[in-house]
């Protein structure tokens, strides 16, 4: 799920060409749209790759809600040093594993000043697989911002039902986001769910709002036990606060 033409897009690294580095990153799909104008930075991927022992490989591959004693262990060994800066460049990194566990850290340390970055991912969607992790933490969020992006993504993306991306995850997160406010986002996209259904007719089954709380709940909860275990300082950045982007990928490797 790309939002690529067929040469590298701005936000994807153009020293990665072949088509079986493009399949591990996560472009299983190209689509020139409507987003890929939407700046976002993109480090080496060799200048990433030393954090994936301990900040990608145990987290990734799980829901939150999935997560049992190994992902708590190794979250708690880590948690001091998750840092805003750490987040960016996970971020950064184009690979679906990476980012999704980014997402991740920044939904469970409740880090409001990544919805930009994490929000134009979303829209961009170049790789697959990490847009439900961008759509939970956006949810968390809650803000006009964060429910701006999703509110765009579906503007777009559930008017292309051909694209099969990551449109049942963000009418999910609308959903969470109406149940709990009391808000009617979803009301909005009538008519764009309208086409959906007409192309797709069992879309609504795959729109597991149950399944999304419980992996918010789940972030709630490896936040709460986190707490006592949270760096007394940030060293790069202040709590909440994302560095100012573009920026030089230098200062983030």
């Amino acid at each position: 799920m790309s939002e690529s033409s067929e040469k590298p897009s701005e936000g994807q690294p153009r020293d990665n060409a072949s088509k079986g580095m493009r399949h591990s990153q996560g472009v299983i799909h190209t689509h020139a749209g409507l987003f890929t104008a939407l700046e976002v930075p993109v480090l080496p991927a060799e200048s990433v790759r030393p954090l994936y022992a301990d900040y990608v490989i145990p987290f990734y591959m799980n829901r939150l809600c999935q997560f049992g004693p190994e992902e708590e262990g190794a979250f708690k060994c880590i948690r001091p040093s998750i840092t805003d800066q750490l987040i960016t460049t996970l971020l950064s990194d184009f690979n679906w594993r990476s980012r999704t566990a980014a997402a991740y850290f920044a939904l469970i340390l409740d880090r409001p000043g990544h919805t930009e970055h994490i929000g134009r991912l979303l829209l961009r969607s170049d790789v697959c697989f990490a847009g439900r992790a961008y759509c939970l933490y956006l949810a968390h969020i809650r803000t006009p911002e964060a429910i701006g992006f999703l509110n765009r993504y579906l503007d777009y993306y559930l008017n292309r039902p051909h694209l099969y991306y990551d449109q049942a995850e963000a009418l999910a997160a609308l959903r969470f986001i109406d149940s709990r406010s009391g808000s009617r986002h979803e009301k909005s996209h009538a008519a764009a769910l309208t086409v959906m259904m007409a192309a797709r007719p069992d879309f609504l089954k795959q729109v597991a709002v149950k399944r999304f709380s419980a992996d918010i709940q789940a972030a709630d909860c490896l936040r709460g036990f986190s707490v006592l275990g949270r760096a007394a300082e940030e060293p790069a950045l202040p709590h909440g606060q994302a560095p100012a982007w573009p920026m030089n990928s230098d200062s983030l490797s």
